[in-house]
C-alpha cells in the first residue's frame, strides 16, 4: 500500500504539486522578486491607451468586445506576475530543482558533474530573469540576490549542460548540493573500487555568514 511522501515544512501548494521531493529535503530556497509588482503597472496605462485609441476610431467595437478586452489584459499581465515573482530552489536527495515562475531544469544529482559559485557575467547573459547565454548556458536569476551566483554542470543525453542561478546564500546552497552528491557517491560507487567522496561541509555556518552579511532579506523558506 502506497502513501503520498510526507510536505516538508514551509512548502507551498505550487511546490508540493510541481516541484514534488525526490528523497530527503536538504534545502529549499524561495526568493521573492524586490520588483514584482512592475508587472501590474502597465494595465492602467494600457488600458487608457486602448480607450483612447477605440474612442477615435470611426467605428465603434461591438460593446462585448469593449468589456472583455480589459479583462483580458489584466488576466495576462496578473499571469505574467504570478509567473515571475518567485525563484524556487529545491535540493533533494536525488535532484536539485529550480524553477523561475513554472521554468526551469530539475538536474538529477547522479548527473552532476560540478557544482561551484562563480562572479555573475551580466556580458554574457544580458541582464537578469530567464537569459540564455552566448556559451549555451541557461541562467535563471533576481537582480540584487548577489553578485555571485550558483554554477552547476551536468550531462544528459551524452551532452553536458550548464546553469547558473542567483541565492540569497550561494555558498550555502553550493554546499547543500555538494552535500546530497557525497551522500549519492556510495551507493553508485562500485564494490572493491576506491573513490573519492565529495566533503560534507558546514552548510548551516555559511549561510549564517552569509546572511549576517546581508541586512535585508526576502528569502521565504
Amino acid at each position: 500500500m502506497s502513501s503520498e511522501p510526507e510536505v516538508p515544512p514551509g512548502v507551498d501548494s505550487y511546490e508540493a504539486a510541481y516541484m514534488k521531493a525526490d528523497g530527503a529535503m536538504l534545502r529549499r530556497e524561495k526568493t521573492l522578486w524586490n520588483l514584482h509588482w512592475v508587472l501590474l503597472l502597465p494595465q492602467p496605462l494600457l488600458l487608457f491607451v486602448l480607450g483612447m485609441i477605440l474612442s477615435g476610431a470611426g467605428s465603434k467595437p461591438a460593446p462585448m468586445a469593449m468589456a472583455l478586452l480589459p479583462v483580458a489584459l489584466s488576466g495576462l499581465f496578473a499571469l505574467l506576475w504570478l509567473m515571475f515573482r518567485a525563484l524556487r530552489v529545491h535540493v533533494t536527495e536525488r535532484k536539485v530543482h529550480i524553477q523561475y515562475g513554472i521554468f526551469g531544469p530539475q538536474i538529477p544529482v547522479e548527473a552532476i558533474r560540478s557544482c561551484k559559485v562563480v562572479d555573475y557575467e551580466l556580458t554574457r547573459y544580458g541582464g537578469w530573469g530567464i537569459r540564455m547565454g552566448l556559451d549555451g548556458s541557461w541562467a535563471y536569476t533576481l537582480a540584487g540576490d548577489s553578485a555571485q551566483v550558483v554554477e552547476i554542470t551536468w550531462e544528459e543525453g551524452g551532452k553536458t549542460k550548464k546553469v547558473v542561478v542567483s541565492s540569497l546564500a550561494p555558498a550555502a546552497l553550493a554546499a547543500s548540493i555538494e552535500q546530497a552528491r557525497s551522500r549519492l557517491a556510495p551507493r553508485l560507487r562500485a564494490p572493491g573500487v576506491e573513490g573519492t567522496q565529495a566533503p560534507t561541509v558546514d552548510e548551516e555556518a555559511l549561510l549564517a555568514e552569509e546572511e549576517a552579511k546581508r541586512p535585508g532579506r526576502r528569502s521565504s523558506r
